[in-house]
């Protein structure tokens, strides 16, 4: 019977040592898989995020969300672009600072402004016309200094302050 204890005790000694084995592989970390160029596809990162992105033309420094796309357009709080290139601004448009305009076409316009001119105020005649009839304006009475016949004419006199 002693021989029988003895090749059970060699039995479980030679299991120790295999569980002691397979609990090390088990603890080794794995090498990573290899990726080659042009391996990876969209299909594998579903769901995933993408940090520091950067791809010839675009790169990716954001730390929260800085652009939203879906069905309805791009959505961002903020562009920063030298030029804007014939596009049409549907809605309001608030420009704080100095726009220069190279050329303006306006279909209506409601301003406040002071006027400061370092030249005179000229009225010129569209091509082929006359300055006639051209002048200031008052609405709520009627028309103040009017050029006609190769001088100013003033319609109704005025108490100017």
């Amino acid at each position: 019977m002693s021989n029988l204890n003895d090749k059970l005790v060699k039995m479980r000694d030679g299991l120790d040592a295999v569980s002691v084995a397979m609990q090390a592989i088990a603890d080794t970390p794995a090498d990573p898989a290899p990726i080659n160029d042009r391996e990876l596809s969209g299909n594998k990162i579903h769901g995933g995020l993408i940090t520091l992105f950067r791809s010839q033309g675009i790169t990716d420094t954001a730390t929260a969300t800085q652009l939203l796309v879906d069905d309805t357009g791009i959505t961002t709080d903020s562009v920063d672009t030298p030029t804007i290139s014939a596009h049409t601004v549907t809605g309001a448009l608030n420009v704080q600072g100095l726009l220069t305009v190279e050329r303006l076409e306006v279909t209506e316009l409601s301003v406040d402004v002071r006027n400061e001119r370092s030249t005179s105020l000229e009225f010129v005649p569209d091509s082929g016309s006359t300055i006639a009839g051209k002048g200031l304006l008052w609405v709520c009475t009627r028309q103040w200094i009017n050029y006609s016949r190769q001088r100013l004419v003033v319609e109704r006199s005025r108490h100017v302050h």
